[in-house]
């Protein structure tokens, strides 16, 4: 089992502590980080979603933050022991695929006159 909690006792300093429960029962710590990332333009964006798409690897979602060329999400990973640095992933709008060609089924062959009885 893994745990994510918000260690707030001291508010101004609070931080996000990724932990892992041993096979003896007790919790062993992985990672203890800052709960915000600080953008190039000063602005302080907090940690608002965790995710854990296996075990041992966490995403640490900071938000949505806009930029000159687009919006995007800031998020770090935490994998293999180490945390990466905070990193801006764009959002993209796929190119939507050209709109399908209605086309007709051929017409029926014509058929050919019931010989006379």
């Amino acid at each position: 089992m893994q745990l994510v909690w918000f260690d707030r006792r001291r508010p101004a300093a609070e931080r996000v502590v990724l932990t892992r429960l041993g096979a003896g029962g007790a919790w062993a710590q992985l990672a203890e980080v800052a709960n915000d990332v600080t953008s190039r333009n000063g602005e302080h964006l907090p940690v608002t979603q965790v995710l854990v798409p296996r075990e041992d690897t966490w995403i640490l979602l900071s938000g949505c933050a806009a930029t000159a060329a687009g919006s995007g999400l800031v998020l770090r990973s935490f994998e293999k022991g180490e945390l990466s640095e905070a990193r801006f992933v764009p959002i993209a709008k796929q190119p939507s695929a050209p709109p399908a060609v209605a086309t007709s089924p051929p017409p029926p062959a014509e058929a050919s006159p019931a010989p006379p009885p």
